[in-house]
């Protein structure tokens, strides 16, 4: 019927990513990271971006906040989030990290280091780089720097000594993601809150692997 709304495959993603991670998202976000246009065009992706996330949310698919009327809508599904810049940050990440990688799995607030470690990391993404898969922990901090330098340490320690293979049978990388200096011994890879520096990941990743050759 002419005029009627529907869910596209592309906005089901995008609703499924919702659910899935508990986080927020903006048209912006959206647009890059479902919505992106064949040709590359940044306002024509944020423009249908737009009109999808608006359709998605009348069809009572997904909700949407904002502080003023002046500000654009934040879209979530579930309960509203709470600590929502640290949640929008956690999805430029994510958003960033799958426009660089072939992305596997991703789990927010993993809880699979919790009892034994008593931490649960921002995110654990599985991933490819070149032939290798690959895992990472993110820790994501928009107002304070890389915490918890022991409890990862000792991770570290553990994962050489495959004590911890059941839970992260993967090559494990840690990521922080901070405009913070990190004081610790233990020194994760490091990125800006505005990306600028993300190439550190792959250099990182490249540095591992020449070492095993």
């Amino acid at each position: 019927m002419a005029g009627k709304k529907y869910l596209t495959s592309r906005d089901i993603k995008m609703i499924n990513f919702l659910e899935d991670t508990s986080l927020l998202i903006t048209a912006k976000q959206a647009a890059m990271l479902f919505y992106k246009s064949p040709t590359n065009n940044t306002k024509s992706s944020i423009t249908v971006a737009q009109n999808r996330l608006k359709v998605a949310h009348e069809l009572k698919q997904i909700k949407r906040y904002r502080d003023h009327i002046d500000q654009s809508f934040v879209y979530y599904t579930g309960k509203k989030p709470t600590k929502l810049e640290h949640k929008l940050l956690i999805t430029d990440f994510l958003v960033k990290f799958y426009n660089e990688f072939e992305v596997v799995s991703v789990e927010t607030e993993f809880k699979g280091l919790e009892k034994t470690y008593g931490i649960r990391p921002d995110i654990y993404i599985v991933f490819r780089f070149g032939t290798h898969t690959v895992s990472t922990l993110v820790e994501c901090d928009n107002t304070k720097g890389f915490t918890n330098g022991d409890v990862y340490s000792k991770i570290m320690k553990d994962k050489r000594a495959k004590k911890i293979s059941y839970i992260l049978p993967y090559p494990l990388l840690i990521i922080s993601c901070t405009d913070k200096k990190n004081e610790h011994e233990f020194q994760p890879t490091t990125v800006k809150t505005d990306f600028t520096d993300f190439s550190k990941i792959k250099f990182a990743l490249i540095r591992a692997y020449d070492n095993k050759k």
